[in-house]
């Protein structure tokens, strides 16, 4: 005797596709396709689709592991005002880069990170601490590894997925902690830390965007600082004193152009660099306006190696 089964289909409930689509982010497609396997139950579909796009994420994974990935984006967490993870995920595109979901799984990490030093499973015993690949990959955040969670990412944006450096950046006693990403302030393909002291925390973070922006390799020293300022104190006296003598021989001595200010663009220590918000202000001379004291920075550029001051 030959028993014919019916296949019978399911009829998607739209209330259901919706809730999965907006809690899961796949495609409604893959969302249909679930309640379809799990007769509409959303629970049941919800880790229906999380093992498919692990499974079909490993895949992926694997046969993007050649390909270049060298855009992405830094986010950062903070714990408090004196700690702040940093993390780095790429990708190969800069409209990847851009996606909601890469930024979140970076945010997530040093959101966990943070977590973690609060509990005491992490110790933040030096200003910077580099978190291995090989701890970080088994962290666990959402109910699932980082490395999990990178697959899963990959099946969903469908391009190479790196996680290319994390780490956590602590003040020391009286230091304090200024941090910012561009473009977005917590998320951008460049970002900066600084530990200082004294001063206005409003001057630490444009001191921040200013290293991101003008890539100093050094802080330099206050003695070098003062010592230039007063050279050129010194040539402008003495240019003054050339103009008025060249007035009093000259009729013409409209024409006279004063001496241009000497360029600043290959000078790589922080202190001597003019302040890209006020050119006319060094950062030394800012910080001494405020009180304060730059002590470490930290300089981060996606897919570059992250530049930490020399001195």
């Amino acid at each position: 005797m030959v028993f014919l089964t019916r296949l019978l289909r399911v009829d998607v409930c739209k209330q259901s596709l919706v809730t999965l689509r907006k809690s899961t982010g796949h495609s409604f497609q893959h969302c249909k396709q679930a309640l379809e396997q799990t007769n509409n139950d959303v629970t049941q579909a919800t880790a229906w689709l999380q093992a498919e796009a692990l499974k079909k994420g490993w895949t992926k994974l694997e046969r993007s592991e050649a390909r270049e990935a060298q855009q992405g984006v830094f986010a950062m967490a903070g714990l408090g005002s004196n700690l702040v993870a940093v993390t780095e995920v790429n990708c190969e595109t800069d409209f990847v880069a851009r996606n909601s979901e890469l930024r979140g799984f970076a945010h997530k990490i040093s959101e966990t990170l943070c977590q973690e030093v609060r509990k005491g499973n992490l110790a933040a015993g030096t200003n910077l601490q580099t978190l291995p690949w090989e701890k970080l990959s088994q962290l666990v955040m959402d109910g699932q590894s980082v490395d999990e969670g990178r697959a899963r990412l990959v099946a969903k944006v469908g391009e190479k997925v790196g996680l290319r450096q994390s780490v956590i950046v602590a003040a020391k006693g009286d230091e304090r902690l200024a941090a910012t990403c561009h473009p977005d302030g917590a998320f951008g393909k460049y970002g900066a830390v600084m530990l200082y002291k004294g001063g206005d925390d409003d001057v630490a973070e444009k001191i921040c965007q200013h290293i991101i922006g003008m890539k100093p390799m050094s802080i330099g020293k206050l003695e070098d600082l003062n010592k230039e300022l007063s050279e050129k104190d010194a040539a402008q006296k003495v240019q003054a004193k050339s103009s008025e003598n060249a007035e009093n021989l000259n009729e013409d001595a409209d024409d006279h152009t004063p001496q241009a200010r000497p360029s600043k663009d290959n000078e790589h220590r922080l202190l001597m660099q003019d302040f890209v918000f006020d050119p006319d202000t060094t950062v030394g001379e800012l910080l001494q306006e405020h009180g304060m004291q730059i002590t470490r920075f930290y300089r981060f550029e996606c897919a570059q190696e992250m530049i930490e001051n020399k001195d």
